[in-house]
């Protein structure tokens, strides 16, 4: 569990290493053979390895590239599990750290009934603030997008410009996700 003023959610560890996904850089690569007990790409969950495969593909950055008209993306992905229970949020930020270019959210909710707004747990999205200074967010959300299962949001990210959070959960059901981001070179 991770908590501060800032947030509170479940989150795991990269699980692209552990997934079969390759890994590029030597301590990285150290990382995801001492993770998985020596053998990268171990799993004993064969859905979760599939989803991490398609995140990491060829064809996935192609796709994410020309949606976004974002440029040019690497073969490096970061991706994690994420579970937002009863009073689970994270407040407004922007996902800018090093190179990341995509921001993406896989929900992986309960399928058997509809997400209701009443539960909480959007995703919001906010403008920048034109009557601010550079780099703040608006007050209010421009968009929110509720969890629904199966459903993929991406984004690009982009410094003072691609501003979120998640609200906090008030229902009994969990909100749970693949997130991961997509770099740029």
């Amino acid at each position: 569990e991770k908590e501060t003023d800032l947030f509170r959610f479940f989150q795991t560890s990269d699980l692209a290493p552990r997934l079969g996904v390759e890994v590029k850089g030597k301590k990285k690569r150290k990382k995801a053979q001492e993770a998985s007990g020596g053998t990268p790409g171990a799993c004993s969950t064969p859905a979760l390895a599939s989803l991490a495969r398609l995140f990491a593909s060829e064809a996935y950055r192609e796709l994410c590239a020309e949606v976004t008209e974002c440029g040019e993306l690497t073969e490096r992905v970061d991706l994690s599990a994420q579970v937002y229970t009863q009073g689970g949020h994270l407040l407004c930020h922007d996902d800018v750290i090093g190179t990341r270019k995509i921001s993406f959210i896989y929900y992986l909710t309960d399928p058997s009934e509809e997400w209701e707004a009443s539960e909480g747990g959007a995703l919001e999205l906010y403008p920048p603030d034109a009557a601010a200074p550079r780099g703040t967010p608006a007050v209010t959300p421009s968009k929110e997008i509720l969890p629904y299962a199966d459903a993929l949001v991406l984004f690009t990210v982009e410094p003072g410009v691609s501003f979120h959070a998640v609200r906090e959960v008030r229902g009994a059901r969990a909100r749970v996700s693949i997130q991961g981001w997509l770099h740029a070179p």
